[in-house]
């Protein structure tokens, strides 16, 4: 299960274990809290990997699912409001 938060006080994705409830990583994007965003992480399958697509206040990252690494990001977008969607290997 993948749990973003995005806050004045801080700025994270985990990953918890379904059996376990156990953290199995945690992503920080700086030490600072940040604009909140309220989108849900989306589990992304396309032609080059599966991985974890999390929309912030005013970038979209893409995160690595067994390590929580981030693999890339698209910064300066407009406030980003809605939760990230696929058409395809297209990330919307």
């Amino acid at each position: 299960m993948f749990v973003s938060c995005f806050s004045q006080e801080s700025a994270f994705v985990v990953a918890l274990d379904c059996k376990t409830g156990k953290e199995a990583w945690r992503f920080k994007w700086g030490n600072q809290g940040i604009d909140t965003s309220w989108s849900s992480p989306l589990v992304w399958t396309n032609s080059k990997r599966t991985e974890l697509a999390v929309c912030g206040p005013d970038w979209v990252s893409g995160l690595d699912l067994e390590t929580g690494d981030e693999l890339w990001r698209l910064s300066r977008c407009q406030p980003l409001a809605p939760s990230p969607t696929v058409d395809g290997n297209i990330l919307n």
